[in-house]
């Protein structure tokens, strides 16, 4: 599964395609089916009392654990398909629905109940149950010892039940929770010998396919890092390898995006751009679907550089296929959109799109709060930005690191625009106490979110603070830390615009000091930032405009598509005479 793949589904549900088959240990395992939900329960209140009634009531339960989120309603339905698999010695429906139990006890937090179901189902299930109980204690927000623990002891439970009835699925799954569980706690040579373990079962039974496919899980679970970026890449390097000598091109595909998210995180954006061109070009040759997360990663890399025309495109494209795809949250497009308006200056654009984002995911929901709260200070609302603080905190409490960081950053970014530079510097104070922390706590993380405020831009954000108090010392301080990349610990993904802001309060900073000669580098490294995102803007618009056409091109006879052509050179004529004009007269007022 890609690593795209994996960050999208804290956010959007599963589609249902394809005949029955089964997930990763991690996830949800359901009977799937491609007919609509609708279709479902229409089906569902003329079924006879048979096996299909149990895959059609196991199917609702995923339904609702991706779609409706209903707790309730995933109980009832599980409960009903055990009772009736029962009575009909329907062993796989049993164990399905045992399963789909267990994960929604394990959801409310009931791990009591959840290992009760242990005695009910056979050994290669009760290891199956083992390792979904040990993920959610890996993967709670603290990482606490105690936590870390109780998982290596389920996921160690799990290896050995796996080994002594010779199951090799179980063990191999088991080795790599394992793996899991020692890159969280900084044994990385550990975590690596677990995943080179099934490679070589693998490699002594000459099955390629599945040989890459855990060379590809490598790469996914591995930190992202920049001490570990070399053995990422040579993880998924190799699994790319393999997937292009058996022609499968779908999983080739899916290794390419692994590869260009990697680059992306750090960074590396004119080769993360140009792979993920790549990929979609492969996946409409192949005829693959699912086009938005690369559209997404676009939006995300053109976010990232500035390019904020560019970034709507791809953004409205994704949006586009989910759409077509009928997938019905959109919620990480809409915090993208709100993210690219709220850059653009857009502001109450981009509240709109925030707003419109119903309940995110427990790990979104700080940096997303962040992002609503930004638009209410533009907008001078800070109550109002207070008032969604303290929703998100009822909510969600705040537990990981990077979580009590981003709180303790938004209640000063409030409290300053409340004029209260008290309350502002005990909590910007406090956000600096616990960056290293959130820092650490991120390297470790598997799967850590792409942005944060961590590092650059929390101490840009206590620097701007020191600055609209007049303590021009205290504040060159920390925007000089604000601007050693070496403040990440983790990957390297921010923003141009982010940047454009430190210069600028550089410079700010050294006039108010009377360093004028320091203040004027600092100008020209802000101009030049500005300079070159309004070039690329210039230079990228016919591009945006020709990839928009040749998508639609297909859906139009020769007759439109004559007319699509003319207008095109008629409206980049208009635009680029426009833009021509604006350079000249920004250059005009610069000078």
């Amino acid at each position: 599964m890609s690593r795209i793949l994996l960050l999208l589904m804290a956010v959007v549900p599963a589609c249902f395609t394809g005949t029955a088959q089964e997930l990763t240990n991690s996830d949800l395992l359901v009977y799937r089916t491609n007919k609509k939900p609708a279709e479902l329960f229409n089906e569902l209140s003329a079924a006879k009392e048979d096996t299909s009634k149990v895959k059609l009531l196991i199917s609702l339960c995923g339904y609702h654990w991706y779609d409706k989120r209903n707790k309730d309603s995933i109980a009832d339905y599980a409960e009903k398909a055990r009772k009736l698999s029962q009575s009909l010695h329907f062993d796989a429906g049993y164990n399905e629905a045992c399963f789909v139990l267990c994960k929604n006890y394990l959801h409310n937090g009931q791990i009591n109940k959840a290992i009760s179901l242990l005695p009910d189902v056979p050994k290669d299930q009760q290891a199956r149950f083992l390792l979904v109980i040990g993920e959610r204690y890996l993967f709670l927000p603290a990482q606490e010892k105690s936590n870390l623990d109780s998982a290596f002891l389920y996921f160690s439970d799990a290896r050995d039940i796996a080994k002594s009835i010779g199951n090799e699925k179980w063990k191999h799954e088991s080795l790599i929770a394992l793996g899991k569980y020692y890159f969280s706690t900084d044994q990385f040579s550990k975590a690596k010998n677990s995943f080179l373990e099934i490679i070589g079962d693998f490699q002594r039974a000459g099955n390629r396919p599945a040989e890459a496919h855990i060379w590809s899980e490598l790469g996914i679970y591995m930190p992202d890092t920049d001490s570990t970026l070399k053995d990422e890449l040579w993880a998924h390097g190799n699994a790319l390898k393999i997937y292009h000598e058996l022609k499968d091109t779908a999983n080739e595909v899916s290794t390419l995006e692994d590869i260009a998210s990697v680059n992306m995180y750090h960074a590396h954006f004119d080769t993360a751009n140009s792979q993920f061109l790549h990929a979609i070009q492969l996946r409409k040759t192949a005829r693959i679907k699912k086009l938005f997360q690369d559209y997404m990663s676009l939006a995300r890399i053109s976010h990232a550089t500035g390019n904020l025309d560019d970034a709507l495109h791809w953004a409205l494209e994704a949006e586009k296929d989910m759409k077509s795809l009928e997938i019905a949250y959109k919620g990480n497009i809409y915090s993208l959109l709100g993210m690219i308006y709220g850059d653009d200056s857009q502001t109450e654009k981009s509240l709109q799109y925030l707003l419109a984002v119903e309940n995110p995911h427990n790990r979104w929901s700080y940096f997303h709060c962040s992002k609503v709260v930004d638009q209410y200070i533009q907008l001078n609302q800070p109550q109002k930005a207070l008032l969604f603080i303290g929703n998100t905190e009822k909510k969600t409490p705040a537990m990981r690191p990077l979580d009590k960081e981003s709180l303790a950053a938004m209640k000063g970014d409030v409290y300053a625009a409340l004029k209260n530079p008290v309350l502002a510097e005990k909590y910007y104070l406090q956000m600096i106490e616990l960056d290293d922390l959130a820092q650490k706590s991120k390297s470790r993380e598997i799967m850590p979110l792409s942005t944060s405020i961590s590092g650059t831009e929390a101490y840009y954000k206590i620097a701007r603070f020191y600055e609209g108090q007049h303590k021009y010392n205290i504040a060159g301080k920390y925007a000089d830390r604000a601007l050693q990349t070496n403040s990440f610990t983790g990957n390297h993904f921010y923003t141009s615009h982010l940047m454009q802001k430190i210069w600028w309060l550089k410079f700010k900073i050294d006039s108010a000091s009377g360093n004028y000669i320091a203040a004027i580098q600092h100008y020209e490294k802000y101009s030049a930032l500005k300079d070159s995102i309004f070039s690329a803007k210039k230079s990228n618009q016919l591009q945006s405009l020709l990839v928009k056409y040749e998508t639609e091109k297909k859906e139009s006879d020769i007759k439109t598509r004559d007319q699509q052509i003319e207008a095109l050179k008629q409206n980049d004529l208009l635009r680029q005479s426009n833009l021509e004009q604006a350079h000249l007269i920004r250059n005009i007022t610069i000078a």
